[in-house]
């Protein structure tokens, strides 16, 4: 079965390749022209090449590569977050890593170039054997990239198998890697960590037990709070940005560890340094609250990244900026020139958005009235009040812009509570 599949893989590739530029919905239609070619894999791999073109380069440039199913490449890491994964791991110093959810082998591959055993384990067979396959491909092709030390295994990650855990006990890796799948067999999307395949919270226990560090993928949607209440033995959780979008969240597991769990915002765009740190208890901090004197034309509106406002750490943020938020839910801070300019490159400010402000005024329809008429052409921001930003949109009746923002947020020094500021993209 194995062997029939991989020869099936290297004509599909073959003629992929060869078709590369073609539409394929229209070879899928036309898959009677060519009897001896599964067009599905041909179609998943032409779409899943452009697809890897921005998201992961090196992949997409590698001839002669197969992917079976394109919800493989749609959900796998990029270039750029696998070799800070990499990297993450690196610090632990290990010498055999296991990563049990292979998938196309992104992650695999840039674990392998820290180690000197990898081991790849995929679930389904078709992608163990496609990423077999792959990595043979990108050896022939790449003198420079390690994949000599790549292991494929093809088992059932789940407590209950016992040939999973055979193998697991006796390879004894240093780190497992894993990014459990977070849909179900109907394609569905799902959202407790025990619902995940494999369940990582059913299976903590035993990874532990054979590997002193466990490195888990899990959705940038996923609540922090909840996911330490279900995982022991955090140490580290990390919220990677790129491309302006939180886009994973990363729990590192060390056994027997009992102390409090760093949580860190990381952008990728800026590095692989953390842009702030801070434990579980900051988030309880509250911010400080701008006075309503300082929400005036000169002074700079700052808007936390995605990563950064998921950590929860406004009060944090506040300290290190010495700056106030327009309100508590707004998490909006601002901040004089002359601050700004003491701050210099910080990165927790590079990660987010500053704009100037050029006026203020209550939120009322009068005002949303002048606004529209003054700046017709605006991004809009709403927070902490009855609408959504869209529906601000709609009400200043407004175009995009990339030199404008308008917020409608909950300011809690503010007489009227809602304030309206416009605002100029610095």
């Amino acid at each position: 079965m194995r062997e029939k599949l991989l020869k099936e893989y290297a004509m599909a590739a073959a003629f992929a390749q060869e078709h590369r530029d073609d539409n394929p919905d229209r070879l899928l239609l036309s898959a009677a022209r060519w009897p001896g070619f599964d067009m599905k894999i041909v179609a998943s791999t032409i779409e899943s090449r452009r697809r890897l073109i921005t998201k992961a380069p090196f992949w997409a440039s590698v001839p002669g590569l197969v992917f079976p199913k394109s919800i493989s490449s749609q959900q796998c890491s990029s270039d750029l977050s696998s070799r800070h994964k990499a990297l993450l791991a690196a610090a632990f110093k290990p010498d055999v890593i296991a990563d049990l959810t292979g998938g196309i082998g992104v992650d695999c591959l840039a674990m392998a170039q820290i180690c000197k055993s990898c081991h790849y384990n995929e679930m389904d067979f078709e992608l163990a054997c496609a990423a077999e396959y792959n990595y043979r491909k990108i050896s022939e092709n790449n003198n420079n990239v390690n994949v000599g030390n790549i292991n494929v295994t093809n088992f059932e990650a789940s407590p209950d198998s016992q040939d999973f855990m055979n193998w697991l006990k006796n390879l004894s890796p240093d780190l497992i890697y894993l990014d459990p799948a977070r849909r179900d067999s109907r394609g569905n999307k799902v959202f407790l960590l025990e619902d995940c395949s494999p369940n990582i919270v059913a299976l903590q226990d035993k990874l532990l037990c054979f590997s002193e560090t466990v490195i888990c993928k899990l959705s940038p949607m996923a609540d922090i709070s909840m996911v330490l209440s279900r995982l022991r033995n955090c140490a580290l959780v990390q919220l990677v940005e790129y491309q302006g979008d939180c886009r994973e969240l990363i729990v590192v597991q060390r056994r027997g560890y009992e102390g409090l769990c760093r949580i860190e915002a990381v952008n990728l765009e800026l590095g692989d340094d953390a842009v702030l740190e801070c434990g579980p208890d900051d988030a309880r901090i509250a911010p400080a609250i701008v006075p309503e004197s300082g929400i005036v034309a000169g002074n700079f509106i700052f808007e936390p990244s995605k990563s950064l406002m998921k950590t929860g750490c406004y009060g944090l943020m506040s300290r290190i900026l010495d700056a106030g938020c327009v309100g508590r839910d707004s998490h909006c801070f601002i901040l004089t020139g002359e601050r700004l300019e003491q701050l210099g490159n910080l990165p927790l400010l590079r990660s987010g958005r500053l704009s100037r402000i050029l006026e203020t005024a209550p939120l009322s329809g009068r005002s949303l009235k002048e606004f529209s008429v003054k700046y017709p052409c605006a991004e809009t921001i709403a927070r902490n009040v009855r609408f959504s930003s869209e529906d601000l949109r709609s009400r200043l009746r407004c175009r995009p812009s990339d030199k404008i923002r308008i917020f409608a947020l909950g300011a809690d020094s503010a007489r009227d509570k809602k304030i309206l500021i416009a605002a100029e993209i610095f």
